[in-house]
C-alpha cells in the first residue's frame, strides 16, 4: 500500500456476522477515494462496505492518507484550510480563557477557605490600577497604520483597474488557488491502481493509472433518487432578521463609503461636500500634470527662440513637479539637456 501514497486512502476495519450468526468475521480494507471531497471523512467515522458478493460490512475508518482527490477539491482547499485555522484559533483562545478563569476562581476560593479556617479574614485588596504602556500603544498604532496603508494600497490598485476589475478578481483567485490546483494536477497524474490490485492477489504487470475520468467512475458521489427533490427551507430555522439587516446596512455603508472615497460619485455631490484624500491627491496630480504640460510647451518655444533666462526659470518650476509626476521624468531630462545646451552655446567664445 505504500505505493498508493499519492491517492487519498482510508483504511477501514470491517466486521459482520456469519450467515449462521455464530461468529464474527473481520477484515481490513483500503478504500481509495478518487472523486468528491473528504470534508466529512475522519478517523473513527462509521460506514457500510459492500463486497463483490453483495454482503454488507460494518466499517470504521482507522487511518487516512490525505492527498488531493480532484482539481475541484484542490481549488477550494486553501479557503477551507484558512477557515479551519481560524476556527481552531478561536477554539484555542476560548479554551485558554476558560482555563485561566477557572484557575483564578479556584485560587480565590482556596484563599477565602484558608482565611476562614484561620479565623482571620483580611479585607479584599484594592483593585489594581490599569497600567498603560506607551510603548505598546505606539507599537499597536504603527501596526494599525501599516495594515491600513497596505489595505489602502491594495484597494487603490484594485479600483485603479477600471474595466479590468473582473480580470483582477480572477487573477486574485488564481493566485490563491492556483498553486494548490497545480500540485493536485501533478499528483493526480501519478495515481496508480496497480499496487492496490497487487495487494488483493492480482497479477498486474503494467501500470494501471487512475486518470481523472477513470477515478470519477470508481468513486460515485451519491445522488437523489429519481423523482425526489431537496427542500432547502427549514421551518424551524432561527430567525436572524436583526443580524441580516445589520449586515445589509453595513455592506451598503461600505459600498457608499468606497464610492465616495474613490470619487465615483464626486460629480453628483454638492460643491461644499468634503473630498476624500484619494480624490484630493488625484486632483492635485491632474493639476500638476496640466501645469507641467504648459511649462513643457513654453520651455520648448523658449529654447527655439533662444530665450535663456525665461527657459531656465520655467525649467526650475518644471523640475519642482518631477517628484509628483514620475511619467514625466524622461521628458524633463530631455528639456534640461536642451536648456543646458542653449546656455553652453550662449557662453561659448
Amino acid at each position: 500500500m505504500a505505493h498508493l501514497s499519492r491517492t487519498y486512502l482510508a483504511y477501514c476495519d470491517c466486521k459482520r456476522k456469519t450467515p449462521d450468526g455464530a461468529a464474527m468475521e473481520t477484515m481490513t480494507i483500503a478504500a481509495a477515494f478518487t472523486a468528491g471531497d473528504s470534508d466529512n471523512l475522519m478517523v473513527g467515522r462509521n460506514g457500510v462496505f459492500w463486497d463483490r458478493q453483495g454482503n454488507d460490512w460494518d466499517a470504521t475508518i482507522t487511518k487516512i492518507i490525505d492527498n488531493p482527490i480532484s482539481i475541484r477539491q484542490a481549488f477550494f482547499s486553501p479557503y477551507k484550510r484558512a477557515m479551519r485555522w481560524i476556527g481552531d484559533q478561536l477554539a484555542k483562545r476560548a479554551a485558554d480563557a476558560d482555563a485561566a478563569a477557572s484557575t483564578r476562581a479556584q485560587a480565590a476560593a482556596g484563599k477565602v477557605i484558608d482565611e476562614v479556617a484561620g479565623g482571620d479574614i483580611a479585607p479584599p485588596p484594592p483593585a489594581p490600577k490599569p497600567k498603560i504602556d506607551a510603548g505598546v500603544i505606539a507599537a499597536l498604532s504603527v501596526a494599525a497604520g501599516f495594515i491600513l496603508g497596505a489595505l489602502g494600497s491594495m484597494l487603490n490598485a484594485f479600483f485603479g483597474l477600471g474595466a479590468w476589475m473582473p480580470i483582477g478578481v480572477v487573477a486574485l483567485i488564481l493566485a490563491i488557488s492556483g498553486p494548490s490546483m497545480i500540485i493536485a494536477f501533478f499528483k493526480l497524474r501519478q495515481r496508480n491502481l496497480g499496487p492496490l490490485l497487487d495487494a488483493n492477489g492480482w497479477a498486474v504487470n503494467a501500470k494501471a493509472k487512475i486518470n481523472i475520468p477513470f477515478g470519477r467512475s470508481l468513486t460515485q458521489i451519491p445522488k437523489l433518487p429519481p423523482g425526489s427533490h431537496r427542500d432547502l427551507t427549514d421551518p424551524y430555522a432561527d430567525k436572524h432578521t436583526g443580524r441580516n439587516w445589520t449586515i445589509a446596512i453595513l455592506i451598503v455603508l461600505a459600498v457608499l463609503f468606497s464610492m465616495w472615497y474613490f470619487g465615483c460619485v464626486q460629480k453628483h455631490l454638492p460643491d461644499g461636500f468634503p473630498k476624500s484624500g484619494f480624490v484630493k491627491n488625484r486632483e492635485a496630480i491632474a493639476a500638476n500634470r496640466e501645469k507641467a504640460d504648459t511649462l513643457m510647451a513654453r520651455i520648448t518655444k523658449e529654447v527655439a527662440d533662444k530665450q535663456i533666462l525665461p527657459a531656465e526659470k520655467d525649467m526650475r518650476d518644471l523640475e519642482d513637479l518631477k517628484a509628483d509626476l514620475p511619467n514625466y521624468v524622461d521628458k524633463i531630462k530631455d528639456l534640461r539637456k536642451a536648456v543646458d545646451q542653449l546656455q553652453e552655446a550662449a557662453t561659448a567664445p
